[in-house]
C-alpha cells in the first residue's frame, strides 16, 4: 500500500453534501487514515469528546468519491484567541477511493499484490522470439485457479508495453491474485477470510513478512461498467522487502507446490489450527516483541497445534481416571491443599498430556525432518523448563540469547509443520531450514 492525500468536502452520511466541511485526507500504511477539517462536523459543546462514527463521505478536488469507515472524530485545536473558530481531526482504520457506501461494503471481486510475487512464480510474460533474437514479444500465460469452498483465488499476471519512439520500449508486469466468491461479500469478510490467510501463505512461501502492496475491489453493475474501489488501510511496520530474492531462500516457490491443490490445503488448515497461524505470524510480523512475549506465544501456539489436531492426549480414559478422582478423594488425607488438588484434578487438567509430552509427540511426527536440524530431546526439555519458570514466577538468569533461539527452534518446528502440511517433500524442507535458520539449529 502507498501514501496518498486528497483534499475535498466530508461530510457525515445523515447529513447533506451541502453542509460539507473543507478537509484533507492523508493516508500512511502504518497510521491509517487522518483527515484534518477545516471546521468542524460537530456543534461546539460536543467538541470536547471523542466521537466514534461508521463512516465519513468525501468528494474530492478532483471529482473522487471516498468513503472512510471506522472513524474516530475529536478536536485538534483553537484556530483563534476567540475561540469563535475550532478544527476537527479524524482518524479512519479504512479508506475506499471512488466510491460511497453507506453500509457493508460489497465487492463482487478483489485483486491484490504482494511484494516479491515475481520471484515467487518465477513468471515472465517477456520472453525473445526464437525467429528474431533482436526482438522482444509479450506471452500469454493461463492463469492458476484454485477452488476454495466455493471461491474462485487465481493466480495471474498482467503486462502491458508502451513506445515511445525516441526513448524505446518500456514493458512492465505484475503478477497479482483475485478472490472471486459465489457471491458479493463485504470486504471485512475478504479481508479476514482471504487475504490475511493469502498474506501469510506467500510470507511464509517467500521467508520475509509481507503486507499487501495494492488491493482493489470491484463492484459490478447490470447496465454500467463495473465500479474499481481502491483500498487502504494499516498494515504492520515492516522492513523493506526489496524488489529481489534469490530462489534459494525461498521456503517453496510456485514450482515446489500444485497451486490448485495446495491452497485448499492451506485454507483448510489455517482453520483447523488457527491459534498457531496468528501466533506464529504475529511473532514474524512483530519481531520488535519482548523476546519473552515471542517465546511464550509460540509455545502456546504449539499446544494449540496438538490440542487441535491430536485428539489421544488424555493418559486415561474418562471413566477411568474419575473413579481415579473419586478414590483419592476418599483416600487423600484432610490437608491444606487437598481442595486445590482435587479442584485441579476434576477439572481433568491432571489427566492431560503435559508440554513435554505434546513437544515431544509433534517432533516425533516430525523427526524424519527435525532430527537432522535440532538436538530434539534438549530442544524439548529446554523450552518446558523455561515455560514453567515464566509461568511460575522463578525463572533464573537466563540469557536472552539462550531464549531467542529456544525461539528460533519453536519456529522451526511450526514452520516444519506447515510446509509439510502442503506435502513439500522432507529433504526440501530440512534443506530450507538448515539455510534460512542454521544459525539457530
Amino acid at each position: 500500500m502507498h501514501e496518498m492525500s486528497y483534499r475535498g468536502d466530508w461530510w457525515l452520511p445523515d447529513n447533506s453534501p451541502d453542509d460539507a466541511v473543507a478537509g484533507e485526507l492523508t493516508f500512511n500504511p502504518e497510521d491509517g487514515g487522518e483527515l484534518q477539517l477545516i471546521g468542524a462536523f460537530r456543534e461546539f459543546n460536543e467538541m470536547n469528546t471523542v466521537t466514534e462514527v461508521e463512516t465519513i463521505f468525501g468528494v474530492t478536488t478532483e471529482g473522487n468519491r471516498i468513503t472512510l469507515k471506522d472513524c474516530s472524530i475529536m478536536l485538534d485545536r483553537i484556530a483563534s484567541s476567540s475561540a469563535t473558530m475550532r478544527t476537527e481531526r479524524c482518524r479512519a482504520k479504512e479508506v475506499f477511493v471512488d466510491g460511497h457506501f453507506d453500509g457493508d461494503v460489497l465487492l463482487d471481486r478483489v485483486y491484490l499484490s504482494f511484494p516479491l510475487l515475481e520471484n515467487w512464480t518465477q513468471f515472465n510474460a517477456v520472453v525473445r522470439p526464437d525467429s528474431d533474437r533482436d526482438m522482444l514479444e509479450i506471452i500469454d500465460i493461463d492463469p492458476l485457479i484454485a477452488d476454495v469452498d466455493g471461491t474462485e483465488i487465481k493466480l495471474d499476471v498482467e503486462s502491458a508495453g508502451t513506445l515511445n519512439m525516441y526513448r524505446g520500449a518500456d514493458i512492465t508486469q505484475e503478477v497479482f491474485l483475485c478472490i472471486e466468491p459465489e457471491v458479493a461479500l463485504p470486504f471485512e469478510t475478504y479481508r479476514d477470510n482471504y487475504i490475511r490467510k493469502l498474506q501469510h501463505f506467500f510470507s511464509l512461501g517467500i521467508g520475509e513478512p509481507l503486507n499487501p502492496s495494492r488491493i482493489k475491489g470491484v463492484v459490478e453493475h447490470d447496465e454500467e461498467e463495473d465500479q474499481d474501489i481502491e483500498i487502504a488501510y494499516p498494515v504492520s511496520r515492516l522492513a523493506d522487502p526489496g524488489e529481489s530474492i534469490h530462489p534459494h531462500n525461498l521456503n517453496f516457490a510456485l514450482g515446489d507446490i500444485d497451486f490448485e491443490e495446495a491452497l485448499p490445503i492451506w485454507f483448510a488448515n489455517y482453520d483447523a489450527v488457527e491459534t498457531l497461524h496468528d501466533l506464529y505470524f504475529a511473532t514474524v510480523y512483530h519481531d520488535e516483541m519482548y523476546i519473552r512475549n515471542q517465546f511464550l506465544s509460540l509455545v502456546i501456539a504449539l499446544e494449540s497445534y496438538h490440542r487441535n489436531l491430536y485428539n489421544d492426549y488424555y493418559y486415561m480414559e474418562g471413566d477411568e481416571y474419575c473413579e481415579l478422582v473419586g478414590w483419592l478423594e476418599e483416600e487423600m488425607p484432610d490437608v491444606a491443599a487437598k481442595p486445590r488438588i482435587l479442584d485441579l484434578l476434576r477439572s481433568g487438567m491432571g489427566n492431560e498430556y503435559s508440554l513435554k509430552d505434546r513437544l515431544e509427540e509433534i517432533t516425533a511426527d516430525h523427526a524424519a525432518v527435525l532430527d537432522g536440524l535440532m538436538d530434539v530431546y534438549t530442544t524439548v526439555r529446554d523450552i518446558r523448563d523455561v515455560r514453567h519458570e515464566i509461568a511460575h514466577g522463578d525463572e533464573e538468569e537466563r540469557d536472552l540469547q539462550e531464549l531467542h533461539q529456544l525461539s528460533q527452534r519453536m519456529q522451526v518446528i511450526i514452520e516444519v509443520c506447515l510446509l509439510r502440511a502442503l506435502g513439500l517433500d522432507e529433504e526440501h524442507i530440512r534443506e530450507k531450514m538448515q539455510n534460512n535458520h542454521g544459525t539457530y539449529l
